[in-house]
C-alpha cells in the first residue's frame, strides 16, 4: 500500500539508531499489550 511505502521511504532517509529503538520499543508494547493491533 502508499502507507507502507512512504514508511519505508521515511525510515530509509531518516535512520538513526535512536529511530530503531523506538520502533522496538513500539514493536515490544504491541505485542505484551497488544496496543495498536488492528
Amino acid at each position: 500500500s502508499s502507507d507502507k511505502l512512504e514508511y519505508d521511504l521515511y525510515y530509509v532517509k531518516n535512520h538513526r539508531l535512536m529511530f530503531d529503538i523506538l520502533i522496538l520499543a513500539y514493536s515490544v508494547r504491541v505485542v505484551l499489550f497488544a496496543q495498536g493491533s488492528r
